[in-house]
């Protein structure tokens, strides 16, 4: 259990870390194209892919933390109305949906990223595969990111059966 809890610790740290690191790339690359553009009438010819191929990642991953942090927003106008057991199995259910999507994600992104091969981009001259890496990269941190919250559901919802039905 220790070792699960310092590998989650570890994969939280690389993930804000990836994250942060991002953004500051995204800003810093944005901030010298405006000014050798706009400034010195001599626009970058790779800063445009770097500053997208970043945002891609950076958005990516800050959604595989957002499920994480549960940050992400919902309308539970029609759930806050249904009794406790009833909000726990729709919770349930529409978590396993969500897994059922993320999976998805994971495999077409895969698919995705054996059909492009080694197309590479016309600024930077990299492969294409890196960035679309992404969305497989943050589809399957995001379905980890769900289990925790999938097992208390789950854990809650068998807690409250009666005695007779707990088998």
């Amino acid at each position: 259990m220790r070792a699960w809890l310092a590998h989650g610790r570890a994969l939280r740290l690389l993930e804000d870390a990836a994250v942060g690191s991002l953004l500051i790339l995204v800003c810093t690359v944005t901030a010298a194209q405006v000014f050798f553009r706009f400034v010195l009438k001599a626009p970058l010819s790779w800063s445009d892919e770097l500053g997208t191929f970043s945002f891609v990642w950076f958005a990516l991953l800050g959604s595989a933390i957002a499920v994480r942090e549960n940050a992400h927003i919902g309308v539970d106008a029609l759930t806050r109305t249904l009794p406790p057991r009833c909000r726990a199995a729709v919770a349930v259910g529409s978590l396993c949906l969500i897994q059922l999507f993320l999976l998805c994600l994971v495999k077409y992104g895969i698919d995705l990223i054996i059909r492009i091969g080694d197309q590479r981009s016309s600024g930077l001259q990299i492969q294409i595969f890196w960035v679309y890496l992404a969305l497989p990269v943050s589809a399957a941190l995001m379905l980890l990111h769900t289990l925790p919250a999938l097992q208390r559901l789950v854990s809650a919802l068998r807690g409250r059966l009666p005695a007779e039905a707990k088998g």
